[in-house]
């Protein structure tokens, strides 16, 4: 990408060209120039405007750059034209002229007219000593004048560019964020990026979104620029703790200097921070985490800056309110809304991908089927609603019996389906047994059925890859068979 010519460039050309037309305008007296003086103050003024003018300084150090500029280039300048000759020609006329320019761009209008009225007071010397008083009070009134108002005029135009990047780098920036409210790639990822574009657009030095989880109720980090993952991690905070937690406390902005020796924030970040601002996220008008921008130095942000970090905040909430009912969609396709556990078309797509992974990693995998005896008798005789309340009671009993690696759905209506993967003849029928046995025990949790002489049974199949068939379909049919072949044998029964 070709590199922008910056304001800084700009005012380096303006600085050197001065230079040139001063050196070029006492060429004539060149033999009593102090060449030993000359030769070290030229490297000190160059270092100086490169130095001053480098992108490295922070953005705080803004006004201090700016009184280094203008005092250092009028000390130099002022060295230099001692040195060359330059005060009794006009050659001094046109370094006033580049203060002028120099005060009203970079200070202020008003800095441009106390040049120029201290300027002209210094050249009244000049003026009277001269032969032509009245020409040389013209030409330096001229220049004096045309100065200010290039600088006016200059300044006025560098405000407006500088509003047109502002606004240019806003829209930007909420663009990006907007463009994830309808991508999904996960939450963590999106944050991510997002705290990206917040440090840099408004340019912090390390910037966190942090979240609120009501059930440790913690305010807990989880994503940042600038900030180690082990502080990402690390860094939890309870309501009314730092600054973020009195933002969701109170739900509204803060900022806040001298935060460097707060002990939460010294121990994550180290003690380098200097201030830190704050906005409140929302969902749905509920204050549900919160952003930060943290600086190293005492900075102060414009309310166009703070306006900005507002849009981009509440750009978030609508990022987590898409991603939480995406999330609450994608649940619903893939899991029984009755049970909890995952649905008919979910546990056909796992049984596939672990048949491909048993396959490659060369182990045994069983499946078994599980069907409720005699229920649909028990529905007529005591209703469909405790029916339901027997099916999520064995759903728990199912979840509760099996391991982390294990997986359950139902399958359809009172039946059920587990997932073994890397296992073997013994564990697969104590895994049975173990649901066998503690849905007996179902009737124990249901009020509905105390005191009545009720026995809840299953009948369990059970079949296995490869040993069985290589094929899912023909795996789940033959442990359809052998769980109905239990039914039929009375219930209550584990076939293998």
């Amino acid at each position: 990408m070709k590199k922008e010519f910056g304001y800084n460039d700009y005012y380096r050309l303006f600085i050197f060209i001065t230079f040139g037309i001063i050196f070029a305008l006492n060429l004539v007296n060149i033999n009593s120039w102090n060449f030993g003086i000359v030769g070290t103050l030229l490297p000190i003024w160059i270092l100086l405007n490169y130095m001053v003018g480098a992108k490295k300084i922070p953005r705080g150090n803004r006004v201090y750059r700016t009184w280094i500029k203008i005092i250092g280039n009028f000390i130099l300048f002022s060295a230099l034209l001692y040195f060359i000759g330059g005060y009794t020609n006009l050659s001094y006329t046109v370094f006033h002229f580049f203060m002028i320019v120099s005060t009203t761009v970079l200070i202020s209008p008003m800095a441009g007219v106390m040049t120029l009225a201290l300027n002209f007071v210094i050249a009244l010397r000049m003026v009277f000593s001269q032969e032509h008083i009245l020409n040389s009070f013209i030409i330096h009134s001229y220049a004096y004048g045309g100065a200010l108002v290039i600088g006016y005029f200059i300044r006025k135009e560098k405000a407006r560019q500088r509003k047109l990047d502002h606004k240019i780098r806003e829209l930007d920036a909420l663009y990006k964020i907007s463009k994830m409210i309808d991508y999904f790639p996960g939450t963590d990822e999106i944050l991510d990026k997002i705290t990206t574009i917040v440090a840099e657009t408004i340019g912090a030095a390390m910037c966190l979104i942090m979240l609120y989880d009501e059930e440790q109720e913690l305010l807990v980090a989880k994503a940042g620029y600038g900030v180690s993952e082990d502080a990402i991690k690390n860094f939890a905070l309870r309501k009314n703790q730092g600054i973020e937690g009195e933002v969701v406390e109170n739900s509204s902005r803060i900022t806040c200097s001298e935060i460097g020796d707060l002990e939460i924030y010294r121990k994550i970040f180290h003690g380098k921070l200097e201030t830190i601002t704050v906005i409140p996220l929302y969902l749905k008008n509920k204050v549900i985490g919160t952003l930060s921008i943290y600086d190293v130095e005492d900075k102060h942000y414009t309310t166009e800056d703070i306006d900005l970090l507002d849009m981009m905040g509440s750009r978030i909430g609508m990022i987590l309110e898409n991603d939480k009912l995406y999330k609450q969609i994608h649940t619903k396709a893939i899991m029984d809304g009755l049970t909890g556990l995952y649905n008919h078309k979910q546990f056909y797509d796992r049984l596939k991908h672990e048949i491909q992974t048993a396959k490659k990693k060369e182990y045994q995998l069983y499946l078994l089927m599980i069907d409720i005896d005699r229920f649909k008798a028990f529905n007529d005789q005591y209703g469909h609603l405790v029916g339901d309340q027997v099916l999520v009671q064995i759903a728990d009993t199912i979840k509760r019996s099996i391991r982390e690696t294990d997986f359950a759905a139902r399958y359809g209506g009172e039946e059920f389906a587990v997932i073994l993967p890397n296992s073997d003849d013994e564990t697969a029928v104590k895994v049975a047994d173990r649901i066998r046995s503690n849905v007996k025990k179902t009737t124990e949790t249901i009020e509905q059925l105390h005191g009545q002489d009720v026995e809840i049974t299953v009948s369990i199949g059970i079949s296995c890859y490869p040993d069985c068939s290589n094929d899912f379909v023909n795996l789940v049919d033959i442990a359809d068979v052998r769980m109905y072949k239990g039914k039929a044998m009375g219930g209550d029964r584990i076939i293998a």
